[in-house]
């Protein structure tokens, strides 16, 4: 008996080893292509080939932590709704309908500042209507017509998440999550990385008669397009330039706000 007990421990904590290693694995994984993807929109913006796409570590982290950001928020998310379902009004929070609050909000949190505030004001709205509004006008008579048109809805949804839970584990059901909801945003990655690109306002530029900004780096050479200050453009041509002391007439860099910036047509 006590062997049979020691070896249900031994395969439960190789079980959780291995859970963990493959959350780690993926979140990797998933830190490179996000980078990657980052990189791709960032560069498309400025009509850059993708054979310019470096993947360092700080692009890296910058993508990561706006993927897990998002996730961050829509879990904070999905618990004030579970809040809601329990207490004040019944909203469907089964495996689908969870899966689209996730995505919705995730999409409204990559998209752009202004969207994430109206997100905000939206959700704001909402707590006012359930806490506020709803109880005023008797909320309780609103609850049961929208049980019956959410009910199907709602077993449908928990039987197949049980269903998922019980034939691969809480652990596996985790994961499944975890790499659906990352996923999703991955889609929005590189149109992320285009909307830096195109919001940027401070550049290096160049002190000569005929300024040029710098666009990005590649290796050991700086990416130089021409600019026209005035008019806010610049010009798809673009000049690699060492990053080196010995580089003949190195031209000196001063960082001015001058954007954003568009391509000259």
């Amino acid at each position: 008996m006590t062997e049979e007990i020691n070896k249900g421990k031994h395969e439960k904590s190789s079980n959780g080893l291995i859970g963990e290693a493959l959350i780690v694995i993926l979140i990797t994984a998933f830190g490179y292509l996000a980078g990657y993807l980052y990189e791709v929109g960032y560069k498309d913006y400025y009509e850059l080939p993708d054979m310019f796409v470096e993947v360092g570590l700080p692009t890296i982290i910058k993508s990561t932590w706006s993927l897990f950001r998002s996730i961050m928020i829509t879990l904070l998310l999905v618990n004030f709704l579970s809040f809601l379902d329990s207490n004040r009004f019944e909203i469907s929070t089964n495996q689908n309908s969870l899966f689209c609050y996730i995505v919705l909000f995730s999409i409204f949190y990559n998209l752009g500042s202004m969207i994430v505030i109206f997100a905000v004001v939206v959700l704001f709205a909402f707590s006012i209507l359930v806490y506020v509004i709803i109880p005023i006008f008797k909320y309780k008579e609103l609850k049961k017509i929208s049980a019956r048109i959410i009910h199907n809805e709602k077993v449908i949804g928990d039987n197949i998440l049980k269903g998922i839970t019980l034939k691969y584990g809480s652990k596996v059901t985790v994961i499944i999550f975890f790499v659906a909801i990352v996923t999703s945003n991955m889609f929005l990655v590189q149109e992320k990385g285009k909307n830096d690109a195109r919001e940027e306002t401070e550049y290096l530029v160049t002190n000569t008669t005929e300024p040029m900004i710098v666009i990005d780096s590649y290796k050991d050479y700086f990416i130089l397009a021409p600019v026209d200050i005035k008019n806010k453009t610049f010009t798809p041509q673009y000049k690699l330039l060492k990053q080196s002391k010995d580089t003949p007439d190195l031209p000196t860099f001063e960082k001015k706000k001058i954007g954003p910036l568009k391509p000259k047509e």
